[in-house]
């Protein structure tokens, strides 16, 4: 089988009682002595997940995430993580769901690794061999539900002093299991840079409180991902769950709740039904770190979530079941969760014994190539947007593109869109948008959804054959952009035969007018009206096909799709346009199409996107966009029937355009009006602009790119190697800029004065750096 990376003798095995079970926990071990080391690492792959430790300490979290019909193989540098005077202790757990969801691919769970010492394989997995020990511990339990819709299981454990011993003890002694080989898959090298791990700790308790606990379950928790168990959605069903902790959290009946004047970083002992709150200080993602001292046999259950709703973490705020039970023998325990989660409050509950939660941590897994970016500027709100993108961005890009590090954790298409933007900028590269794309292009085809169309998030696996067309169309259009950024022609080439596939998909909705018509399956605007206005011809759907024509033209220099392009914007222009405003839809009666009057904010900015109208093409529409649209827009008075933008996606379009046409000022305030309170709430972005869905969403972490373009007037040409800086009159006094360009940085400082804007910039390689003063007032280089 045709692979990047070919194992010289480790082989894919799993225990041979957990084949074809979910949710099965699986630890393997080897250790390591009486070697003299020389460049030692470990090769390793695997499904679902897998955690490394090496003498109790950990090493790493993986792999990144591919199709299912492919794994992706990382080789890591054990050189600073072996003692030679020890008998090392390698120990890796897996989790294999073996269900489908949003956030990874239905595959079969297995373990591939050996580990290399002198360029030489010492330890390998396989059936026959002994280097590798695989174990399967009790103490976690297997039939419990989802944690969401889009997301395999929730954790509980039964835990006592001797839990974890295979990963702090060589001589455990456990009952070992035997080992199957399974089906290779196709191997590629993992290219993702390295996630940081590192420990975050809590800023401390800001709560206490008591609660009662409820005789019985007056009302089960309802939730598709515990009730629509099936063929479509795999999981345990109801009836087979031996615990169900989306019921057993609804007994708690808190009747105080005390905020604490201050974080109080001490321990906080807990007795029966008393609880505690710890903050994080602001939304983080990673491993939640526990360090327990059980006094007396404890019931502890852990809830956590973005916010805090009436005083309280509300664990189903999401539509998640965001809770870790965990049953405790009397001891120490230095608790951390199997799976990550996103939160800025934890929530302890105590129903039964004695303890002290001593201390509570996080172990990030974030992009850690975020770390030379650096905004500094006189208005300390921009400089708190701009660390709110990049706190966004960073837990949203560590394999893939995600829509949200909480409840799904999905690589989405449109979302990606904006990330690939946001990436470049503050990283200086575009290492994960390659690997996201390179999803698509390894899958040899895509399950359950109509041939031609590509899924709406990847790697992922829905089995009721949904998906947006709409969102294959921005694949388009980001892979054309990713391509002017990185020059990267044979991730295109690859793309080509899909890329094809996907324009013959839509020529059976062409009508006669050139215009796609009746898409089936879930179309998608915004997450506004404009979701409600979709048959049977949607033009803002039109608009982006248009432009994906173009798009997919320009890519493969096909000017027959250039051509169609150009005519579906006409198209969409002269029938959606009533000399005021696009109009979203039309309907078919009796063989003739016939505009609705459904307007929505979103379709204009739609239209301005894609290019199919200009503010100088159209001055009146621009002008009524910019000064009666926007944040502080009252809806009832001002065209109350232009159904109002949300967050996701008409609100960021907005901010695009006003940078795009040089409308700064206006722009920073919009940006500020749009998105500071989220900022101040979370230091992250959200999926809408209130708190009911997801408090970081990755797409708007675009406001970095919108900072770099459009406010310090930055544009970088990364295959040209040129650098344009168009020096404006920006609308705060300071500001240190460092920029990552490849392996370099662009280091810039900004003073504007009342008539002279003072600057300096360092050189970058190979770069020729312009400055344009387009500013109004007088330049000096510094």
């Amino acid at each position: 089988m045709s692979s990047d990376i070919l194992f010289d003798q480790g082989k894919p095995v799993w225990p041979d009682v957990a084949i074809g079970q979910m949710n099965q926990h699986v630890i393997f071990r080897t250790s390591l002595n009486n070697l003299e080391f020389k460049n030692p690492a470990i090769r390793i792959t695997g499904v679902t997940f897998y955690k490394i430790f090496i003498n109790n300490e950990f090493l790493y979290y993986g792999p990144s995430r591919s199709p299912s019909e492919v794994s992706k193989v990382r080789e890591i540098d054990l050189t600073k993580y072996l003692d030679q005077e020890l008998n090392n202790l390698i120990s890796i757990e897996v989790i294999g769901h073996n269900v489908n969801g949003y956030g990874m691919s239905y595959q079969a769970p297995f373990l591939q690794a050996e580990i290399i010492n002198n360029s030489e394989v010492v330890k390998a997995t396989s059936a026959s061999s002994k280097d590798f020990i695989s174990y399967m511990p009790n103490y976690k339990e297997q039939k419990v539900s989802r944690y969401s819709f889009q997301r395999p299981f929730v954790e509980a454990y039964a835990l006592n002093q001797n839990s974890f011993d295979w990963k702090t003890k060589n001589d455990f002694e456990f009952d070992k299991e035997i080992l199957q080989e399974i089906k290779e898959v196709k191997l590629v090298k993992d290219y993702v840079p390295t996630p940081d791990f590192s420990i975050k700790e809590s800023l401390g308790t800001c709560s206490i409180g008591k609660f009662t606990i409820k005789p019985s379950i007056q009302e089960p928790y309802k939730n598709r991902f515990i009730d629509n168990i099936g063929d479509a959605l795999l999981g345990f069903k109801r009836e087979a769950l031996t615990s169900v902790l989306t019921d057993e959290i609804t007994l708690i009946d808190i009747i105080e709740t005390h905020e604490l004047p201050e974080m109080d970083k001490s321990a906080s002992s807990l007795k029966p039904k008393e609880f505690s709150i710890v903050s994080m200080g602001e939304n983080s993602s990673g491993f939640i770190r526990s360090k327990v001292k059980v006094l007396k046999k404890s019931r502890l259950y852990i809830t956590f979530d973005e916010i805090l709703s009436d005083g309280n973490v509300n664990h189903f705020r999401l539509n998640t079941g965001s809770i870790i039970r965990y049953d405790l023998e009397p001891g120490e325990y230095a608790l951390e969760s199997l799976e990550p989660y996103t939160f800025q409050f934890i929530q302890y509950y105590l129903f039964d014994g004695e303890l002290e939660i001593q201390a509570t941590s996080l172990r990030n897994l974030v992009c850690d190539d975020v770390k030379r970016v650096l905004f500094k500027s006189s208005d300390q709100e921009l400089n708190l947007l701009f660390e709110a993108g990049i706190n966004t961005f960073k837990q949203n890009v560590v394999d893939i593109f995600m829509d949200c590090p909480s409840r799904e954790r999905a690589g989405w298409l449109c979302d990606s869109f904006f990330m690939g933007r946001a990436e470049i900028v503050l990283t200086g590269s575009n290492k994960v948008e390659f690997e996201f794309l390179r999803n698509f292009a390894l899958a040899e085809n895509f399950k359950n959804i109509s041939d031609g169309m590509l899924p709406m998030n990847f790697p992922g696996d829905q089995f009721d054959g949904r998906y947006i067309p709409n969102w294959a169309m921005w694949f388009v259009v980001e892979l054309e952009e990713y391509y002017n950024r990185t020059g990267d022609s044979a991730l295109v080439e690859n793309l080509k035969t899909k890329v094809e596939n996907l324009m013959h998909f839509f020529e059976k909705y062409i009508n006669e007018f050139g215009l796609l018509e009746k898409l089936d399956s879930w179309i998608f605007i915004e997450w506004s009206k404009a979701n409600e206005f979709l048959q049977d011809v949607n033009y803002p759907s039109n608009m982006c096909y248009g432009e994906t024509l173009k798009a997919a033209g320009r890519l493969y220099q096909n000017n027959d799709w250039i051509a169609k392009g150009q005519r579906v914007k006409e198209v969409v222009l002269e029938k959606s346009f009533n000399g005021e405003f696009f109009i979203d839809n039309a309907i078919r009666e009796k063989g003739e199409l016939i505009n609705t009057e459904n307007t929505t904010e979103t379709c204009q900015y739609y239209a301005f996107f894609f290019g199919v109208v200009s503010a100088d093409s159209h001055p009146k529409l621009w002008n009524t966009m910019v000064e009666s649209f926007g944040p502080t827009r009252d809806y009832d008075s001002v065209y109350p029937n232009v159904h109002k933008s949300n967050a996701f996606i008409g609100s960021l379009l907005r901010i695009d355009l006003l940078g795009q046409n040089n409308l700064i000022e206006k722009q920073v305030n919009e940006i500020k009006g749009y998105y500071l309170s989220m900022a101040k709430k979370t230091k992250t972005f959200w999926e809408m602009d209130d708190t009911h869905a997801s408090l970081n969403h990755g797409f708007a972490s675009h406001i970095c790119f919108s900072f770099i373009r459009d406010v310090l007037g930055i544009q970088i040409n990364y295959l040209t190697k040129e650098i344009s800086w168009n020096l404006k009159d920006v609308p705060f006094d300071n500001i240190d800029l460092i920029l990552p360009i490849g392996d370099e940085t662009l280091k810039i400082n900004l003073k504007n004065d009342k008539d002279q804007i003072y600057y300096s910039h360092s050189d970058v390689s190979e770069y020729k750096i312009s400055v344009n003063n387009i500013s109004g007032k007088a330049l000096i280089k510094l």
